[in-house]
């Protein structure tokens, strides 16, 4: 009897926790300033909307606009990692990887950057709280 119970126990870590983790993260979510916008969508498509500046010759300073950025996620139960620093959160868009930890605070969703790999021009692998939001972004 006992055995069964642990055998639940661990079936519910393994497969039940990941499972639900995932839907909760389905969604849109945006910083305090509203200007990092992470869309974790069904089918695992991850759109993100962030500040991008260039330099500009003609006004000799830097211009800032938003960039939209399109990829994947995937999230479960020690999906990357990082020495014994564990996450659950994968984000990839063109040659960028993102390992992140991803919690649920009280009514945010807390990203914690474990590792990343390739070019982030946009910061999508920064630490964030977010706050969900009903409608994504307009292009």
């Amino acid at each position: 009897m006992r055995i069964l119970g642990l055998l639940i126990g661990v079936y519910i870590i393994l497969f039940v926790i990941p499972a639900i983790s995932a839907d909760t993260a389905w969604g849109i979510w945006t910083d305090s300033e509203g200007k990092n916008t992470y869309a974790f969508l069904k089918n695992n498509e991850f759109r993100y909307w962030g500040p991008y500046s260039t330099y500009s010759k003609e006004t000799n300073r830097l211009e800032y606009s938003q960039k939209k950025a399109e990829g994947v996620w995937q999230q479960g139960f020690n999906i990357c990692w990082l020495g014994e620093q564990k996450a659950n959160l994968m984000i990839y868009v063109d040659t960028l990887q993102c390992c992140m930890m991803a919690q649920f605070v009280g009514n945010k969703l807390v990203l914690s950057e474990v590792w990343s790999k390739g070019v982030d021009s946009l910061n999508i692998c920064s630490n964030r709280v977010l706050t969900r939001i009903k409608e994504l972004p307009k292009d």
